[in-house]
């Protein structure tokens, strides 16, 4: 069986759509052969990480590096059929590749001033894409996957009370004792659509909870304890909108469309391909505000939600593309 090393500096940050990226990403070539993800941290005896073995190499040796210089790290005693470098960290994961495998070292781009944008860098060749968004022949496009669980179209969210309304991610707590429905909490597109549609139901998703709001005020709090509890907020609104979309694959974009459900997100970064076929992006508030009212209209909707989910099932709907793609870059048969 072919043996694979993934080396990440990252692997396993909660709440972090790089390390869902990589994860993905590591688990479809684990379909190949067995994978080890290396990763710096104090050296211990491999640990069982899900389908993985995880090893550490050593802690950072220099103020403000990530991975400890190779001469200094404990390297695995395995030698892999390829190594896969998330992101385009400097000379040691380079190095350290090289001692691990004399066959394909790729590189998995994840966004950021760390990852290979060239060919300078030298792990840029090859470099492995999910975004979809760039037009850079020298880079594997090899897509992504993206899982909804269908039955969340069944039911809304329990306790809710509404349908068809406007859907905001994203916020923060400026301190612990703020209440969950104090505005400071929501970012400020939140803010502005809460003013702008009164007679609208608006659903702000903010630190595990979600809160409606009509008339500018808040009608009552509910928890989004699973990814469940998101899915059936995606399913049942009239729009989502995402004003910090995830830096690599904007995952809640893709699986806002998976539902039919059309996104408006600003006009910059990886969910930019996902707007343009099923939603719209915005640079100011007075965009945001006409491209949600303009979204919202019924047989703009209607194709909006066809063309989107259509493109979300296409590119993200198949774990076996995936799977094929990644293998096609390291010469693996499908």
């Amino acid at each position: 069986m072919p043996r694979f090393a993934v080396l990440d500096e990252c692997w396993g940050h909660p709440d972090s759509e790089r390390a869902f990226v990589a994860r993905t990403v590591a688990g479809a070539l684990a379909c190949h052969g067995a994978v080890d993800v290396v990763t710096p941290g104090p050296p211990s005896p491999p640990q069982p990480d899900g389908a993985f073995r995880l090893i550490s190499v050593g802690n950072p040796s220099a103020a403000g590096a990530s991975w400890p210089v190779v001469a200094d790290g404990a390297l695995p005693p395995e030698r892999y059929d390829g190594v896969l470098v998330v992101g385009g960290a400097p000379a040691y994961p380079a190095e350290l590749a090289g001692r691990l495998t004399t066959g394909l070292v790729a590189t998995l781009y994840v966004g950021g001033a760390n990852s290979p944008t060239g060919d300078s860098d030298p792990m840029s060749s090859p470099v492995l894409r999910v975004d979809g968004g760039h037009r850079d022949p020298a880079h594997h496009d090899v897509g992504f996957f993206v899982s909804v669980n269908p039955t969340a179209r069944t039911a809304p969210l329990g306790g809710i009370g509404c349908t068809d309304y406007i859907l905001v991610l994203g916020g923060h707590a400026p301190a612990p004792a703020t209440p969950a429905h104090d505005p400071a909490r929501l970012p400020a597109a939140a803010r502005w659509l809460i003013a702008r549609f009164p007679r609208r139901f608006v659903l702000t998703v903010v630190d595990g909870g979600v809160t409606v709001w009509r008339d500018r005020s808040p009608h009552g709090w509910f928890g989004v304890g699973t990814r469940m509890d998101l899915w059936r907020l995606m399913a049942f609104a009239r729009v989502t909108v995402d004003p910090l979309p995830g830096p690599v694959v904007a995952r809640e974009c893709i699986e806002s469309l998976m539902f039919g459900t059309p996104v408006v997100v600003p006009g910059v970064g990886a969910a930019l391909s996902h707007a343009a076929a099923g939603g719209a992006t915005y640079r100011h508030v007075a965009a945001l505000l006409d491209e949600v009212d303009g979204v919202s209209d019924p047989v703009r909707r209607a194709a909006l939600a066809s063309s989107g989910q259509a493109y979300a099932t296409d590119r993200y709907g198949s774990p076996r593309h995936l799977v094929d793609a990644i293998g096609a870059v390291f010469g693996l048969p499908a």
